[in-house]
């Protein structure tokens, strides 16, 4: 939960790349963050619902809340990646 945290204080100070891209991830992120702590303070247990099966193997219960943090983290390493080559904008002000 740390990232709902520190993000935002990061992305405001210009340490996080300001792209659509980012913005989409953090938005997963911080959404499935959410939707799981919701869960965790009103119902007292994250329920997992979504349960799948490949022959033998049971692949591991999930909600709709980890798959989003989970597409918000792959969006945030490509956008990362895309991204790794460009010059942070310079701070104005000074003081």
């Amino acid at each position: 939960m740390t990232v709902i945290g520190v993000m935002p204080v990061a992305s405001a100070r210009g340490r996080v790349p300001n792209t659509p891209l980012m913005r989409t991830a953090l938005a997963l992120v911080f959404g499935g963050a959410l939707g799981n702590l919701w869960d965790r303070v009103f119902h007292g247990t994250v329920t997992d619902f979504l349960q799948f099966f490949f022959g033998s193997y049971e692949f591991p219960s999930f909600n709709a809340a980890d798959t989003m943090i989970n597409i918000g983290a792959g969006l945030l390493l490509i956008d990362l990646w895309l991204t790794r080559h460009r010059q942070p904008a310079p701070q104005s002000g000074g003081g």
